[in-house]
């Protein structure tokens, strides 16, 4: 597991601590979760939405106020413990969320994918990208 530092950073995320304007903010830090859809088993699911929430809170306190943060990961929180995606596509193997703060892209992915999250000043679309 990779320990990220404040310094290692990139610099537009590492302002947000400092932006008063809540629209940059928006503009700046993006979240990417890649989640394999476990139809077997709704607990190893959970189980592992929750390591990746955890991983993205770590990531997001490098560079947003606790307020923000909360608001971040609440909002992730919900769409990850809705069973929504699931009904709604059951052929799906796994599912990639983008997460830009006020809204929550779900893409169902018709491969399997590792459990991964990102977050940087772009998505991270690396896992789509078949070669």
């Amino acid at each position: 597991m990779e320990v990220v530092t404040r310094e290692s950073i990139p610099k537009p995320i590492r302002k947000l601590s400092d932006a008063t304007n809540k629209e940059s903010e928006h503009t700046v830090v993006r979240v990417s979760l890649y989640l394999p859809s476990y139809r077997s088993s709704p607990s190893r699911r959970w189980k592992q939405a929750k390591k990746l929430l955890d991983k993205a809170e770590k990531f997001l306190s490098a560079g947003l106020e606790t307020k923000e943060r909360s608001r971040w990961i609440g909002l992730l929180q919900k769409h990850l413990e809705s069973e929504q995606d699931l009904a709604r596509h059951p052929d799906a193997l796994a599912f990639a969320y983008f997460h830009d703060g006020d809204q929550i892209e779900t893409q169902p992915l018709l491969t399997s994918v590792e459990p991964l999250v990102v977050v940087a000043p772009s998505f991270h679309v690396v896992p789509l990208l078949r070669s």
